[in-house]
């Protein structure tokens, strides 16, 4: 986003999941179909081409120090059996979201 302006939006919600991905985006560690929380950051940069999205997670490609970055989301992410769905095309911007399942509360138990 350093050659042209961009805006930057993030969301949060929760999105219900079909046994298959979005046909438009990678969904990296695909979770069940479900009910998950959801963080989305989304910009209308320049996008990423296929060579950047192959390494996006890898811990080399941050411009932070060792444990920063995609890399380190993944590992959250997959600690707590969510996924990562990536939307990107050189020229058309980005959207990330963050996906955690949403816990089942059991019902509290009777009072005697």
């Amino acid at each position: 986003m350093v050659e042209r302006p961009a805006r930057v939006a993030i969301r949060t919600g929760e999105v219900a999941l079909s046994a298959s991905p979005p046909s438009s985006s990678v969904l990296f560690d695909p979770p069940g179909p479900g009910r998950y929380a959801c963080v989305e950051v989304e910009d209308t940069g320049c996008g990423m081409d296929e060579d950047t999205q192959a390494r996006i997670f890898d811990p080399s490609l941050t411009t932070k120090f060792t444990g920063r970055g995609l890399a380190a989301v993944l590992g959250i992410v997959r600690a707590h059996e969510g996924g990562v769905e990536i939307d990107t095309r050189p020229g058309d911007g980005t959207r990330i979201r963050v996906l955690f399942p949403i816990a089942r509360i059991a019902s509290p138990p009777a009072r005697a």
